[in-house]
C-alpha cells in the first residue's frame, strides 16, 4: 500500500486525500500532526481534518471573468479566496481599467490589485475571431462566467449567455451591469 500511495503521490505532485504514507506521518519530534493544529483543534478532529485534506488548497471552480473596474473583480477574487481557479481575461493593451486608476502603488492601481490577487490572467482580443476562439474554449471548460459589459455587447463580442449555453450546458452566467438589461438607462456603462 505505501509503494502505490508513493507512486499517486509522485504523480499528483502532492500527498494523496489520506495524507502522507505511515512511514512520512511522523515528524522530526515524532509528532503525528502538524504542529500548528495541536493544543488549538481536539486530537480526533485533527485526524478528521487531516483526512479530509485540511491545509491543502483544493480547486472547487473554474471561473472564467470578463468583468472590469470593482464589482465584477471583487466577487470573483471572494471566490478565489475560498479556492476558485479565476481566469481574468483582459482587453490587450490596456487591459483592465481599474489598473491605471489612482492611487497607485510601484506599476499599477492599488484597487486593481486588492480585487485581483491570486487570479491568472489573460489578453484576448474578442473582436478578432482568435481571440474569440480562445475565449469559447474558456467557456467550454469554466463553471462560471462572470462580465460586466454594457447590454449588448456581449452579444457583438459572442460572449453571451445563448453562445456560453450552447458550449457548455452546466454554465452558470452572471451578468453585472449597472442599471439592469433592459429599460431607459440600460446602455449606460457604470
Amino acid at each position: 500500500v505505501v509503494g502505490r500511495r508513493a507512486r499517486l503521490d509522485a504523480v499528483l505532485g502532492q500527498e494523496s486525500a489520506r495524507g502522507p504514507s505511515r512511514r512520512r506521518r511522523r515528524n522530526r519530534r515524532g509528532l503525528r500532526c502538524p504542529s500548528d493544529l495541536r493544543g488549538i483543534i481536539p486530537r480526533r478532529s485533527r485526524r478528521f481534518l487531516l483526512r479530509r485534506g485540511f491545509g491543502r488548497r483544493r480547486i472547487l471552480f473554474l471561473i472564467v471573468d470578463f468583468s472590469r473596474l470593482l464589482p465584477g473583480p471583487w466577487a470573483t477574487q471572494l471566490l478565489a479566496d475560498m479556492g476558485a481557479d479565476v481566469i481574468k481575461v483582459e482587453q490587450p493593451g490596456s487591459g483592465d481599467y481599474s489598473r491605471h486608476n489612482p492611487p497607485n502603488y510601484e506599476t499599477g492601481g492599488v484597487y486593481f490589485n486588492s480585487v485581483n490577487a491570486g487570479k491568472r490572467s489573460i489578453a484576448l482580443d474578442l473582436t478578432q475571431e482568435s481571440g474569440r476562439a480562445v475565449a469559447h474554449k474558456l467557456i467550454a471548460g469554466a463553471d462560471v462566467v462572470v462580465e460586466s459589459f454594457r447590454t449588448g455587447v456581449p452579444k457583438n463580442l459572442d460572449v453571451h449567455y445563448e453562445r456560453a449555453r450552447a458550449l457548455n450546458d452546466k454554465i452558470v452566467y452572471c451578468s453585472i451591469t449597472g442599471y439592469g438589461q433592459d429599460g431607459v438607462m440600460a446602455t449606460v456603462p457604470g
